[in-house]
């Protein structure tokens, strides 16, 4: 079966971050980001590092950016490239090797986008049925739901 035909996760991001964050929906997360604050994780979003494999493919898509979770000895516990547009954005990959920090990272993202006025983050992945139990548990707690995208072709004006 081709890759991207079933459903992929979408996230609508409210206009007001503290929107996205009330309510009993959003308990799991609101927990978790207290605790990678108990942790001691902080996040930061720089420019696209020249040295990553990803760099060579993402600055042809720009605006690319890049964001890490750092732990309190500076080392980097999670990352994730966002691309984005005005319409939407692309979560196009989130990495992480302590817990907490994926949940701090991807709020990071979302408020980041909340403010700039972008209302879509879509993630790049497996088709939402094919993900593992896991992933999938994550982005509905995130808020994420599937839906089935159809790209529509924009004529740009020249």
């Amino acid at each position: 079966m081709p890759r991207y035909q079933l459903a992929q996760g979408v996230l609508e991001i409210p206009s007001d971050f503290p929107t996205y964050m009330r309510g009993r929906p959003r308990h799991a997360l609101r927990t978790n980001l207290h605790r990678a604050d108990e942790a001691g994780y902080r996040c930061r979003s720089d420019d696209v590092p020249e040295w990553s494999a990803f760099d060579r493919g993402l600055r042809s898509i720009t605006p690319a950016e890049y964001w890490e979770a750092v732990d309190s000895s500076g080392a980097t516990v999670a990352w994730a490239w966002l691309v984005v547009d005005t319409e939407c954005a692309l979560l196009y990959a989130l990495m992480s090797s302590a817990s907490y920090a994926r949940w701090l990272l991807h709020t990071a993202i979302v408020e980041r986008l909340s403010s700039a006025g972008c209302p879509l983050l879509l993630a790049r992945g497996e088709d939402v049925p094919l993900l593992g139990v896991g992933q999938q548990h994550f982005q509905h707690l995130l808020g994420y739901t599937m839906a089935r995208l159809r790209p529509r072709v924009v004529s740009v004006p020249t």
